[in-house]
């Protein structure tokens, strides 16, 4: 599909099918309100389909070439907006993250953890999303973000030892 889309754009609508409920998901979970998630799922979808010539097969997988591009979306939409974004996650998601810091933590600090969660630079921010609640792996952490496997693995620690000692968990 990817082979006859590359030559003829009428081909893309399969693969727009194929991946559109994952890339609409992915961006709704970003952003406010379902109608910018739409926006930006069609503006994702109109770039690859601009520049699925650049893809190459042999490198990341297309899901992937298409997080990546979604998520370049959603920040540049936040940029525009001019507003702080802020994590939106589940008690269940937090727990995940709290898990990897293997520490038992009271509501206050979950409380404490969610702010500096906050405080966090977007590109860090989209990463500990990515990872823990969204529970990608480290290879697609490395697909989306278009860095090694073992970068991905070297930044989730250091962002998790980061919150680790803003915690007062590890010093």
């Amino acid at each position: 599909m990817i082979v006859r889309a590359k030559r003829d754009p009428r081909a893309f609508g399969p693969l727009y099918q194929m991946h559109f409920d994952a890339i609409f998901g992915f961006i709704r979970l970003r952003v406010p309100d379902a109608p910018t998630a739409g926006d930006l799922t069609s503006q994702t979808f109109l770039k690859a389909m601009s520049h699925i010539r650049k893809f190459e097969i042999r490198g990341i997988a297309f899901r992937s070439w298409l997080f990546r591009i979604a998520l370049n979306e959603v920040n540049g939409w936040w940029r525009k907006q001019k507003k702080v974004k802020e994590l939106g996650i589940s008690s269940d998601q937090l727990r995940s993250l709290v898990d990897e810091t293997e520490e038992y933590l009271e509501d206050d600090r979950l409380e404490r953890l969610i702010i500096q969660l906050n405080d966090l630079p977007e590109a860090h921010l989209a990463l500990m999303e990515l990872r823990f609640f969204e529970g990608r792996s480290f290879k697609e952490l490395s697909e989306i973000l278009g860095i090694t496997e073992n970068a991905a693995k070297m930044r989730v620690s250091r962002i998790v030892s980061t919150l680790r000692i803003a915690m007062g968990v590890e010093k």
